[in-house]
């Protein structure tokens, strides 16, 4: 069974479904990088806002689980 961290990769656009202050739902941004917490097995993804999101934010990173963003292309 494929999770959630496996469908997401650096350099993917994705859209993010999760709101948060200045990043509303359905904001585009592009995979960083991503940090891996060994202690409580979880990936945190380094996320590059680029189309939705205030302008305060825009270039700006954000980090977000794999089930709060949707692939909208593959890198």
């Amino acid at each position: 069974q494929m999770s959630y961290d496996d469908k997401v990769k650096c350099g993917d656009l994705v859209e993010i479904h999760r709101a948060s202050i200045g990043v509303p739902k359905g904001t585009l941004g592009i995979i960083m990088g991503s940090d891996y917490n060994e202690e409580l097995d979880y990936i945190l993804w380094d996320v590059m806002m680029c189309a939705g999101c205030h302008d305060g934010i825009l270039g700006k990173k954000r980090r977000y689980f794999a089930q709060d963003l949707e692939v909208r292309q593959s890198a």
